[in-house]
């Protein structure tokens, strides 16, 4: 199981915490399963957009513009 091909949807600063965090896009292969790879991710899920908006920190919403400008 291969996952498709990585875009970079920019970055975001996260001005509290002074860190700079960079976005990629991409399909997965439908039976994909999110997992964490760092003790920083609380969890990994796939969601709706609409439901992922609910979910991030507000700063990292611009994240969740380009992806839908993307499709």
């Amino acid at each position: 199981m291969q996952p498709g091909d990585l875009t970079p949807i920019g970055s975001v600063e996260l001005t509290k915490s002074r860190k700079r965090i960079h976005g990629f896009a991409g399909p997965a292969p439908d039976t994909a399963a999110p997992r964490c790879a760092s003790w920083e991710v609380d969890q990994a899920q796939f969601v709706p957009i609409g439901q992922a908006r609910d979910m991030l920190h507000p700063a990292q919403a611009p994240f969740l513009d380009r992806l839908e400008e993307m499709l």
